[in-house]
């Protein structure tokens, strides 16, 4: 099965907590280089295009959303990068109408889940920004499960998958 490093957090989240029936997805972007390099390490660009699509791409997704890119910041572009092979494969086009940050709205993903929710039962994925994870799922009113920092038996961390 698909392992996941440690910058690469997958929860699969029942949307109870968003009072919505979709099943929601939620990941982080995949690696990106140290130093605040743009773009995708070739691990990251693997996992976008290979694992992310294999993992999601039979759940008959409706939408894909993830965070506005902001080409000065390089915040987003990494999510939308580790989007882009899954929507491509499904014909589909990624939501970036939600942006991070203290200008964004914070109730932007909430609203957009709600209103997707009015019209279809399908199941949605978000790619978000790891830098902005926790803002995200403040504003969903999630937070991710406690979890020890101890290393497993390979050597790397082991990951949260949480339902709520």
């Amino acid at each position: 099965m698909l392992a996941l490093s440690k910058t690469f957090v997958l929860l699969l989240l029942a949307a109870s907590a968003l009072a919505i029936t979709n099943m929601v997805y939620i990941i982080t972007n995949a690696e990106t280089p140290s130093l605040h390099r743009p773009g995708l390490t070739p691990i990251g660009h693997h996992r976008a295009g290979h694992c992310i699509p294999e993992v999601f791409g039979n759940l008959s997704l409706g939408l894909i959303a993830s965070c506005t890119p902001n080409s000065d910041t390089g915040t987003c572009v990494p999510a939308v990068a580790t989007a882009a092979p899954l929507a491509n494969s499904l014909g589909m086009e990624i939501d970036t109408s939600c942006g991070t940050g203290e200008e964004s709205d914070d109730d932007c993903v909430h609203n957009l889940l709600h209103a997707y929710a009015k019209t279809s039962s399908a199941p949605i994925l978000i790619v978000w920004d790891a830098a902005a994870m926790d803002d995200l799922l403040e504003n969903l009113g999630m937070e991710l499960p406690d979890a020890d920092n101890e290393d497993d038996e390979e050597g790397q961390e082991e990951e949260v998958v949480g339902t709520q």
